[in-house]
């Protein structure tokens, strides 16, 4: 009889428990926290500061910065007695097999945040928003090249509402490319990419860049397909009283969040590089309540023939 010792197999842990214990918003937070980056190519050097941005879905805000000092979230108000919120359905009993623990990809759904009052529910998806959209933001193409952005990770995770209503951008770009729009263009065309309409399909992975990689996206579909019509419009109104008051915004895409490609129909700062034009964000600035210039860091600007 083998005498040889054994050590007893351990049960793995689901990915919401490991979270729960590690206070992390999700398995990709996770990974992104214990898994050191491997070197993408060649024996080639990942620059540390890139975004990790096609990961599928971003950390819960909740979570992230929920050890961290920070101003009151954006109140946005609502008349719940008003609006009637469907219960949320999720499929149950013995038929209904168990999900592999292994398995790569999440709901896009979190049930945690569902079962919120509605409330509740409007407050966390903005406020998630605003921290996908850093989450999501651009690196240069070649893997030793750092993030378009000068935020440091940590600089991400503290992000609040705030920086998106100032155009002292020195701490977020060393360049960028602007367009000045109006209210209605804020309305029509960019409200609508970031929060669509009940009814409009959602993106899938693949078809469009960035939105589909966030929480707050799919989420925010996921609510208004539990409202009818009528109250998905009252609830993504109110949710626009807060969006026109940002000063700036990535200048969405039909097909991807941060746009980087070299428009010369577009304003570039630092101006006195305007001839000497790369690839880097462009970013939409709403005329209804920003005035004056965009300052951005002039120390740190890379040239880069091709973005990612």
């Amino acid at each position: 009889m083998d005498a040889s010792p054994r050590v007893a197999s351990a049960a793995a842990l689901p990915w919401d428990v490991l979270a729960t214990l590690y206070r992390k918003g999700s398995r990709n937070d996770i990974c992104q926290e214990f898994i050191s980056v491997v070197l993408a190519s060649r024996g080639t050097q990942v620059d540390p500061t890139r975004v990790h941005n096609r990961r599928k879905g971003t950390g819960d805000v909740q979570y992230v910065q929920e050890d961290l000092d920070l101003p009151a979230v954006q109140h946005i108000a609502l008349d719940e007695h008003r609006v009637h919120l469907r219960p949320l359905i999720v499929p149950q009993g013995p038929d209904v097999g168990a999900r592999p623990h292994d398995e790569e990809e999440e709901d896009d759904l979190d049930p945690e945040v569902a079962n919120l009052p509605l409330q509740e529910q409007v407050n966390w998806l903005f406020r998630q928003f605003v921290y996908d959209v850093f989450q999501v933001a651009p690196n240069h193409k070649a893997q030793n090249k750092p993030s378009h952005l000068c935020m440091s990770h940590e600089d991400m995770r503290k992000v609040t509402v705030d920086i998106f209503k100032s155009l002292n951008l020195v701490n977020v770009f060393p360049r960028v490319q602007v367009r000045r729009v109006d209210l209605n263009f804020w309305r029509s065309i960019l409200f609508q990419r970031y929060f669509p309409r009940k009814g409009t399909p959602p993106k899938e992975v693949g078809k469009l860049q960035n939105f589909p990689y966030t929480r707050y996206y799919p989420n925010w579909i996921h609510l208004t397909n539990r409202l009818s019509t009528a109250d998905a419009s009252y609830v993504r109104d109110r949710i626009w009283s807060a969006f026109k008051e940002l000063h700036w915004l990535p200048h969405t895409g039909s097909d991807r969040m941060w746009p980087t490609k070299v428009d010369r129909t577009l304003t570039h700062y630092p101006v006195h590089e305007a001839n000497k034009r790369v690839p880097c964000p462009q970013i939409a600035i709403n005329m209804s309540v920003a005035f004056g210039e965009v300052k951005v860091r002039m120390d740190m600007a890379e040239e880069e023939e091709e973005e990612e």
